[in-house]
């Protein structure tokens, strides 16, 4: 079953994740973090242009 997800919804969760991958800084010794946040922040750039594509 597939659900439509709103624009708004998915606008505003894009918004507060790429303020979280771009203010948070990860420990130098803490490899996975700043791996996950590396990947989050392309994750983002994914996200925006899929949006933009729909729209």
């Amino acid at each position: 079953m597939k659900v439509e997800i709103p624009d708004y919804f998915l606008k505003s969760f894009i918004r507060h994740f790429e303020r979280i991958t771009e203010n948070c800084k990860a420990s130098p010794s803490d490899i996975k973090t700043s791996e996950a946040l590396r990947l989050g922040k392309k994750d983002v750039i994914k996200l925006k242009r899929f949006i933009n594509k729909k729209v």
